[in-house]
């Protein structure tokens, strides 16, 4: 087969493509059309060989189409990238009709590149499967848009924790998660003592450096499967998943020993010390909603302020 050219494979031709010259016609004229078109147009054959490649699948991968033909995805591609193509290739192949998905591609260089796939299989006339055909669309600069837009949406500039919205949505479905099946569950509520203070003497621009030192110390405190927000000026939520009371206590306790520890350090050479105060609370099930529970939280909060600041009291 012509590498520059689209298999023709089909159990009985059209009868208006009888006539050689005219199929070799039609041919060349589909050819010269997936060529000029950005995305990745490829034929594969049932055991996953290339068939065909267009030019644009030629540039994605830095290699002539032609060589491309009877290779596999493994031969292309990392290995973890090819078995993830064939997930949507036997979508395609066992149901027998179209598909479609986001796809990774992993270039050489080990950049992603982000793909909208179309794959069909194709069928002779006798209902056999001779290839599959797959469309890729790049969509790596509409997918960076979408995430940079869902982090503005979602995240504090300063801290880069949730922002007051994202945290209280999350914690609401993370609740209603944990009221289900009944399980642990401890939210902290944490607020930077005199941080009026620090602001008032030292400026906003030594404050945001007291938010973004406590922001990532909480950060390096916690689970993946936890939830960290800033839901106010100086306030802080953290949501324990399967977490019980006593444990959530020892969780925070070495939260404020550890901003305790982790003073700003000025030009100038002066040392803020930073402290912090913690109120929990924890759910009672089934009647809890994530408004009493922060409720509780809060009021626990008041009474660390009150009691001295730079302490954990429990509701």
């Amino acid at each position: 087969m012509n590498s520059n050219s689209f298999p023709h494979i089909s159990a009985k031709s059209p009868s208006f493509l009888d006539d050689e010259h005219a199929l070799r016609t039609h041919q060349a004229l589909l050819v010269t059309v997936l060529d000029n078109i950005r995305a990745c147009v490829y034929m594969k054959a049932p055991d996953g060989r290339y068939l065909y490649a267009n030019r644009a699948f030629g540039e994605l991968l830095q290699r002539p189409p032609a060589q491309l033909i009877g290779l596999h995805d493994e031969d292309l591609f990392p290995p973890d990238a090819g078995s993830h193509f064939r997930l949507l290739d036997a979508q395609a192949t066992v149901g027998g009709c179209k598909v479609e998905g986001m796809e990774v591609f992993r270039l050489p260089d080990g950049r992603d590149r982000f793909y909208w796939s179309v794959k069909m299989p194709l069928f002779t006339d006798k209902g056999e499967m001779y290839a599959l055909l797959g469309m890729s669309t790049d969509m790596t600069e509409r997918k960076h848009l979408e995430d940079e837009l869902l982090r503005l949406a979602t995240t504090d500039d300063l801290t880069r924790l949730s922002n007051r919205r994202h945290f209280l949505e999350r914690a609401e479905s993370t609740l209603s998660r944990s009221r289900r099946y009944n399980e642990p569950l401890a939210l902290l509520m944490c607020d930077i003592d005199f941080f009026k203070n620090i602001n008032d003497t030292f400026g906003h621009a030594v404050g945001d450096q007291a938010l973004c030192k406590v922001a990532d110390i909480i950060r390096g405190s916690l689970r993946d499967t936890d939830l960290a927000g800033r839901i106010g000026g100086e306030e802080f939520a953290i949501l324990l998943v399967q977490t019980e009371l006593d444990s959530a206590h020892e969780v925070a306790d070495r939260l404020r020993q550890s901003i305790e520890a982790s003073p700003i350090d000025l030009d100038d050479g002066q040392h803020i010390l930073l402290t912090i105060s913690i109120g929990i609370a924890t759910p009672s099930y089934p009647m809890e909603t994530l408004a009493t529970l922060l409720q509780h939280a809060d009021q626990a909060l008041y009474a660390a302020k009150r009691q001295g600041r730079n302490r954990v009291c429990m509701a």
